[in-house]
């Protein structure tokens, strides 16, 4: 005798799947600093060309700008090649604020070496604004130091937490 009932269907609900301690665990608001940096310095670069500009800057970029410009003006006046000349300055200052967003990149992926490299570049950079003159310059790198070394002192924090949750295996 053959039954006509279906069989029953139970509900699946999807695979667990545990969340990387990693992932998470790093994040914090100083990796989005080495982006501001970067993207104020690329703006920059470009509105020193025209004669603008806000504080907030690398201060390398702001003498590649500086160079390209005089060269611009003095060499070539208004002509096709003075943009060029600029646009080779504007190249440079992109490569840099690229390597400052890349070290916002690795740094929000837990790398701590790219904080300690970011902090000594940005020092050696704060000391170019010093030599500039530029004093408010030299506060704001000052402060974004500070929020640096504040992100590198989390970033190990979080390690040591997640390392007193892991102990090694001894074998």
């Amino acid at each position: 005798m053959q039954s006509d009932q279906q069989p029953v269907q139970i509900p699946q609900s999807p695979p667990i799947t545990p969340q990387s301690p990693k992932k998470g665990l790093f994040d914090n608001e100083a990796s989005g600093y080495f982006y501001y940096i970067a993207g104020i310095s690329l703006i920059n670069s470009l509105l020193f060309i025209f004669g603008f500009g806000f504080y907030g800057s690398l201060g390398i970029t702001t003498v590649i700008t500086g160079i390209a410009k005089y060269i611009a003006e003095t060499v070539a006046g208004g002509t096709g090649v003075a943009f060029i000349i600029n646009l080779i300055g504007f190249f440079i200052n992109a490569v840099i604020a690229g390597i400052v967003a890349l070290f916002g990149y690795l740094s929000s992926r837990g790398h701590g070496w790219v904080y300690v490299v970011g902090m000594i570049a940005y020092t050696v950079d704060a000391l170019i604004m010093l030599w500039l003159g530029d004093w408010i310059e030299v506060l704001i790198h000052l402060y974004f130091l500070y929020l640096l070394w504040k992100g590198w002192s989390l970033l190990r924090k979080a390690r040591k937490d997640m390392e007193s949750l892991n102990p090694p295996v001894i074998s």
